[in-house]
This record gives structure tokens, sequence and C-alpha cells, in this order.
């Protein structure tokens, strides 16, 4: 899943205190996103590469795809609201 320097960016809904939009994490994920994985297994699904962001992102935007659906499962399993 990292690309050639291990760089992950999260594009899912932000989780305070553990995982905010459009973060990139480099050779690792912090202990309490790690944790979070464990939960709400998708997360991951919703860490890509810098190169696969723009897409990524584009189908969170018009609401539409994988990774929509995906962020909105995550959603729904966090008990959010709305597209953050």
């Amino acid at each position: 899943m990292a690309n050639a320097n291990n760089s992950l960016v999260y594009i899912g809904p932000t989780i305070p205190g553990v995982a905010y939009n459009g973060t990139a994490y480099l050779n690792g994920l912090p202990p309490a996103f790690e944790d979070a994985i464990r939960e709400t297994p998708m997360l991951r699904q919703l860490l890509v590469t810098p190169s696969a962001r723009p897409d990524a992102q584009a189908q969170i935007s018009q609401q539409s795809g994988r990774f929509y659906s995906i962020y909105k499962a995550v959603q729904t399993k966090l008990g959010q609201k709305g597209v953050k």
C-alpha cells in the first residue's frame, strides 16, 4: 500500500485526537491510529498514497465510488454525521 518513500495520506472522516482528514504519515502510523484501525479495520482502506489522493478525494467530494462508500461506512460506524 505504501509508495517508495512509505508515505500515506488519510482521506477519511476526522477522528478527534486520533486521525485528521488530509494528514500525511511517513514510515508508519501513530499508536492511537493503529488502535482505531484494530477497532475499525476499514479505516486502513482510507489510507492512500499521495499520488492516489486526488482521485480518492474526488470520489468523496462527488459522493460516488469506492472511497465514498468506505468513507460513509466509517462515518456510520463512528456515529458521525455529514462529510467533513
